[in-house]
């Protein structure tokens, strides 16, 4: 199991306002890149997340559709973006 690191949780947990999160657990289409210090996504496509207009918060699988459907990494990589 990974963790984020203490700094983003940081980030998101001490925020005044309330935090409010929406997800969508499986990308249409994602182009990511690993660079220093985490992530880069270059190119992305999410469908619908319920209550999306309200988030504060998208928690969002990096993994798309056809590289799961192709016997890749099993799991989830999941990125938390305001």
């Amino acid at each position: 199991m990974h963790h984020y690191p203490s700094g983003v949780l940081d980030s998101i947990y001490n925020q005044v306002e309330e935090l409010r999160f929406c997800s969508v657990l499986l990308a249409n289409k994602t182009v990511v890149k690993k660079v220093d210090g985490g992530y880069w996504i270059e190119e992305g496509f999410w469908g619908f997340g319920s209550g999306s207009k309200h988030a504060t918060h998208a928690l969002l699988n990096l993994q798309d559709r056809k590289f799961m459907q192709e016997g890749g990494a099993m799991g989830m990589m999941l990125a938390v973006i305001p």
